[in-house]
């Protein structure tokens, strides 16, 4: 899993700023369509008093589309172990690509921001 360094605004109508967490739930290969898709989901960690201790809830699910050969020049090489121990910091990579990105409206995916974040702003965490 992926955190913000610093608050973030989660609620600007209530001013209410927040860690925000980030983790894939899914990758999708479609060779049809020469895509990979991931399905990111953004979080907060909310306490639960009546437990003592905290949960996530969900913000939002986004969808973070690439065309198959970028995603095989940057992670083709790597054996699914390899990928699943550096799947986080993969995770940062692509957070910082996509809003480092300059959109030209012919990309797969609609424009996606992720609170600005580049790499210096996010860590990985463990549970």
């Amino acid at each position: 899993m992926v955190k913000t360094k610093t608050k973030q605004i989660v609620d600007a109508q209530n001013n209410i700023e927040e860690e925000v967490y980030f983790s894939i739930l899914s990758e999708e290969k479609d060779y049809a369509r020469n895509t990979v898709t991931f399905l990111i989901q953004s979080k907060i960690k909310v306490n639960t008093e009546d437990e003592g201790g905290y949960t996530y809830r969900k913000i939002k699910n986004t969808r973070a589309i690439f065309k198959l050969s970028t995603f095989n020049n940057i992670f083709g090489g790597l054996t699914i172990q390899e990928y699943e121990d550096t799947k986080d910091q993969l995770l940062i990579n692509q957070i910082d690509y996509i809003n480092k990105h300059t959109w030209t409206g012919k990309e797969p995916m609609p424009k996606n921001s992720y609170w600005n974040l580049v790499k210096t702003d996010l860590e990985v965490v463990s549970l």
